[in-house]
């Protein structure tokens, strides 16, 4: 079986290309028939991905949560299976699916682990173009995907990636509170109950949004265009949930964000739905307390979180919203998106999926 490694030598601050030596001796010692391409520049793993699908039976991104994102659109589609091996700054998603951290161990957990069917999810958004109109673009993501303020900590998380994992994003999101000018949104919510009693796969939640202007760093992701118009869900649609100001609206494949931040610690990569994280208005001294929380999942219950499983959610917004996706920003000023997950769409190495015991 032959391997094709896709490596992001810029991950964790350079420290994954300086990797490199170790893992090709860990795979020639295992006798893996293998290649390794470096990628060059945003967006360049997702075309790696997609050519070496060709010749190769596995595909394996080497770095962090975004490296895996890049790797799972160019593999989407093509029959090939997609792993990961941790090294970078996050890598929520790869320990979403069992991998571990030592390079040694990750690359005999990939070599021995099950492909597995895992949850995938796409996400339309609107933008004004330098003339004005409004552009619709379109993604796939692995992880997660948020708006409002924890889009604007991803801003900053990218200054800083140096200091590594939950630390970056700790300081990222201390940043991220002074400048955070929280905006009033409605929110929308239609759904039907499974025979378990969670919401079922045809849930839907509508958000409509006026915002104030949030200005960060700017960004470059690859961005892939959309002819689908309208963006999602009509105004119109669903039953209001919530009616004011909001912190931050999350969705999630994976139980963790930002190195290891529990918001949505039930979620499951193989389910065909996505955990929602909603967070109210909240002043920045309750922010500061409610925060910490999300390290164990203990912000669930508090009066302000609204947790939820859902398969779609539709944003819209007068004034435009920071959006991210896996920890990468797609959008500075989003007037819309729609997200929806796509069950079982990647064939993934994965040693041990993490379940709910609930």
């Amino acid at each position: 079986m032959r391997y094709a490694f896709i490596l992001n030598p810029a991950a964790q601050s350079g420290r994954a290309g300086r990797r490199r030596r170790a893992l090709e001796a860990a795979l020639r010692a295992k006798d893996v028939d293998f290649t390794i391409t470096e990628t060059e520049a945003p967006g360049h793993a997702e075309r790696l991905a997609r050519a070496v699908a060709q010749s190769a039976e596995v595909i394996v991104a080497v770095g962090g949560d975004g490296t895996n994102q890049e790797v799972a659109r160019g593999v989407h589609g093509t029959g090939a299976t997609m792993g990961v091996l941790p090294l970078g700054t996050g890598n929520d998603f790869a320990h979403a699916v069992g991998m571990p951290d030592d390079l040694q161990a990750a690359v005999s957990a990939l070599l021995t682990a099950d492909a597995v069917p895992v949850d995938l999810g796409r996400v339309r958004w609107q933008e004004r173009a330098d003339g004005g109109d409004l552009v619709t673009h379109e993604a796939f993501f692995t992880n997660c995907i948020g708006a409002g303020f924890d889009a604007l900590a991803a801003v900053w998380a990218r200054r800083y990636k140096r200091l590594g994992g939950r630390t970056a994003y700790v300081a990222a999101v201390l940043r991220a509170l002074w400048q955070w000018r929280q905006p009033d949104m409605h929110v929308e919510i239609r759904a039907s109950m499974t025979t378990d009693g969670r919401r079922s796969a045809a849930a839907e939640v509508a958000v409509s949004a006026a915002a104030d202007q949030v200005n960060g760093p700017p960004s470059t992701v690859h961005r892939a265009p959309s002819t689908v118009d309208p963006i999602g869900l009509a105004p119109d649609e669903g039953t209001l949930l919530h009616e004011g100001g909001l912190f931050l609206v999350e969705l999630c494949n994976g139980f963790s964000v930002g190195g290891g931040l529990l918001l949505t610690p039930d979620a499951q990569v193989d389910d065909g739905l996505f955990d929602l994280c909603l967070v109210e208005h909240v002043t920045t001294r309750r922010a500061l307390r409610l925060l910490p929380k999300t390290f164990s999942g203990g912000h669930i219950g508090e009066p302000e979180v609204v947790m939820d499983r859902v398969r779609r959610l539709t944003v819209r917004s007068s004034v435009p919203l920071p959006m991210q996706a896996d920890g990468e920003v797609l959008s500075n000023g989003a007037h819309a998106f729609d997200v929806a997950v796509l069950p079982g769409a990647l064939s993934f190495r994965a040693p041990k999926l993490r379940h709910s015991s609930a």
